[in-house]
């Protein structure tokens, strides 16, 4: 992208501000937001949120150092916590509240977001949960596990596609600007 993808702005903010207003709306008692590559750039961007920045100098041994690194930082009174990456700046405050109001009527230990024929992020899993999701190592993050333990989730379909809808790269995110008449590729 040249540049960290979490500053790409859409809708007059950053990817990264926006997923912390997004939690923000929640509403939630605690926002954590974990930090790798760049993170000197990405400060700023949470200073005045109130969110708790967890540091991942490990980020390069993947995504699974900053799942542990996050549920490490959750507070001792959370019920559970939803996941998810900024990339995904469709993601709303109803979606999150859904998969949180899902999760705690079906009984299971996740919620996790099925859209567009896929399973994944953002997912609301419980804190019975983290002591699986602690040991992951590598490249691999909540939603592989959830996907290996279906018992432990209730899916929860949402029509539109969009909530999924991540930028990975720059036609991702050109795709993206359509949707934003005020916008100009940085």
């Amino acid at each position: 992208m040249g540049q960290p993808k979490q500053l790409l702005k859409f809708r007059g903010t950053s990817l990264l501000r926006r997923a912390i207003e997004t939690a923000v709306a929640v509403p939630t008692d605690q926002v954590i937001v974990v930090l790798g590559h760049a993170a000197d750039q990405l400060i700023p961007e949470c200073e005045a949120t109130g969110a708790t920045v967890v540091l991942n100098d490990q980020w390069r041994e993947g995504v699974s150092t900053s799942l542990r690194g996050g549920l490490a930082a959750v507070a001792s009174e959370a019920r559970g916590v939803f996941i998810y990456p900024a990339d995904m700046p469709l993601v709303t405050p109803e979606a999150l509240r859904t998969l949180a109001h899902r999760q705690q009527v079906s009984g299971r230990s996740a919620a996790m977001t099925e859209a567009g024929g896929v399973r994944g992020v953002p997912v609301f899993i419980t804190r019975s949960l983290f002591p699986s999701l602690m040991i992951q190592e590598g490249d691999v993050g909540g939603a592989q596990y959830l996907r290996a333990h279906p018992e432990a989730v209730e899916a929860v379909h949402f029509d539109d596609a969009d909530i999924i809808r991540d930028v990975d790269r720059p036609e991702d995110y050109a795709r993206l600007l359509e949707l934003d008449p005020d916008a100009e590729l940085a």
